[in-house]
């Protein structure tokens, strides 16, 4: 799949009179007296509207660039901007940026001494107007991520730099604002990876996985303390402290979340029994708290949006279950009342938060019921049911091929069929036991379960709707799934996927997915 190359230069795009030579002062000085002279310049770098591109370079004038400094920022905005997705709105955002950052020059001369810099925020602003919103409201941030040129980072490493900013807050405003900050930081320097460096599709999800984590950690690690002190400590039958594990399902329990995902979670609590403290209650009771508190600290809006949004549904009993259960009770409830779709969930269950000791008890206990020895008649027939739901579901909502999760051969077939073949071999090949889905594959090819020439097909089909829809969310940061149907915001599309500019790279983009709709 291409990837999408460094800004395209234009030739002779930076010139008011059609000449090729670079823009003095002095022709700047005339690009910002003379309209006629300034529609010139907008034409030859891409722009539609020479009035609106006029009063955004005059603008940044007036925040006291200097005249040098904004001409050689022009020779290069002329070579760059026909390369991106849309150049007016790129344009707007860099003079955003001007007004934004304390020091116009120092900016100015940053893009004078590191050209690079400046193809770099425009592949950013290329890609999303959401990134382009994240650099200009934080300056500074920008400029530690573009230092660090988006490197991964460990979980334990985020998690412990998102510990220490917590440590000490005590009010639950405060800590909501810090893990919505640290949430723009890291996506940041997520998608610095992603579109400038390049990095693999699974690199990419861990990363997003990883800053969920931690930021549920600490929204648990919150909630927990502020309750045992307003209520007291939670106390097993036999005196022992009760703790609290969270498990992750869905794309973040397999690692592989989206840029703008829910996130599925399951509380599960170590032992029901009595709070010992200033507001004595049941540890049911002080465990729901904990979770409610958890999903504000991460869930509700604040002036600097949310984290994330939360979906609890798929713990047992769904809506109308309780909050969090007991290991014991969690259990009881499976062995008994387990459900097909529901083993089919818990094959990306993973331990997120909380005490990881207990939520290493609980997955190995689940273990046998997840992966049987075999899948019965009524087992393989709730899964067909499952997916013909799914299909009819589709079928009604209109959903065809341009949706890239649901459409025909899209993300959710894909992943269906492989959780199918791990319920299927589980039992007898623990290897292929894992949540993540491109692994899932190759460990698949490893023991029998798909050919090479299957997984070869799935692993690059899944990975380019896995980036076409990384594409669509971090746009708005918006959780979308739909490839635009108009023509202009398909060729877009066909720019930030890396194809280039111009009706062939759409057209090539549009073989592309229907390939892959075709081919499984």
């Amino acid at each position: 799949m291409p990837r999408e190359p460094g800004p395209v230069a234009a030739s002779g795009a930076s010139r008011d009179a059609g000449s090729s030579a670079p823009l003095s002062s002095a022709d700047m000085r005339r690009l910002l007296d003379d309209p006629a002279a300034a529609a010139a310049w907008a034409g030859a770098a891409g722009l539609a509207d020479p009035r609106i591109a006029h009063g955004i370079l005059r603008a940044i004038a007036d925040h006291g660039l200097t005249l040098d400094l904004l001409a050689i920022l022009c020779d290069r905005l002329a070579a760059l901007l026909p390369g991106t997705a849309d150049p007016d709105r790129v344009l707007a955002a860099v003079g955003r940026l001007f007004a934004a950052v304390r020091s116009p020059l120092s900016t100015g001369t940053l893009f004078e001494r590191d050209p690079r810099a400046l193809e770099i925020l425009l592949r950013l602003f290329s890609a999303s107007p959401f990134l382009a919103d994240l650099v200009i409201l934080d300056p500074e941030s920008w400029e530690h991520v573009r230092l660090g040129e988006g490197r991964p980072e460990s979980r334990q490493a985020l998690a412990a730099g998102l510990a220490a900013e917590t440590a000490l807050l005590a009010e639950p405003e405060c800590v909501m604002r810090a893990l919505r900050r640290f949430k723009r930081r890291e996506t940041l320097r997520i998608a610095y990876g992603d579109i400038v460096g390049g990095q693999r599709l699974e690199t990419v999800v861990t990363q997003l996985s990883h800053v969920a984590d931690c930021i549920v950690q600490a929204a648990v690690t919150s909630a927990l303390e502020r309750l045992e002190t307003l209520r007291g400590v939670p106390r097993g039958p036999g005196g022992e402290r009760a703790t609290l594990a969270v498990f992750a399902l869905g794309k973040l329990g397999g690692v592989e979340l989206n840029y703008s995902s829910d996130i599925d979670l399951v509380f599960v609590h170590s032992a029901d029994g009595r709070v010992e403290g200033p507001k004595p209650c049941s540890n049911a009771e002080f465990f729901e708290r904990v979770v409610q508190e958890t999903v504000r600290l991460v869930a509700e809006p604040t002036d600097l949006g949310i984290a994330y949004r939360v979906d609890l549904r798929l713990r047992p009993l769904g809506a109308a279950g309780p909050a969090s259960l007991s290991q014991e009770a969690i259990l009881h409830h499976y062995d008994r009342h387990g459900r097909t779709w529901e083993r089919q969930a818990w094959v990306k269950a993973r331990c997120v938060a909380g005490d990881g000791a207990l939520g290493g008890r609980v997955l190995a206990e689940l273990g046998p019921w997840v992966y049987r020895r075999w899948l019965t008649r009524a087992d393989i027939s709730g899964i067909k049911a499952l997916k013909r739901r799914i299909e009819l579901r589709a079928i009604r909502e209109g959903i065809d091929a341009a949706d890239v999760k649901d459409g025909r051969g899209g993300i959710r077939d894909i992943e269906f069929t492989i959780q199918f073949l791990q319920l299927l071999g589980g039992g007898d090949t623990p290897a292929i036991r894992t949540g993540t889905t491109l692994e899932a594959m190759r460990r698949l090819a490893e023991t029998g379960g798909l050919t090479d020439q299957e997984r070869g097909i799935l692993e690059r089909t899944y990975t380019l709707l896995r980036t076409v829809e990384h594409r669509l969310q971090i746009l708005y940061d918006r959780q979308t799934h739909a490839v635009p149907r108009d023509p202009v915001e398909f060729g877009r599309l066909a720019v930030r996927m890396g194809y280039g500019v111009g009706g062939d790279a759409a057209e090539r983009l549009q073989r592309d997915l229907d390939e892959a709709a075709d081919l499984n």
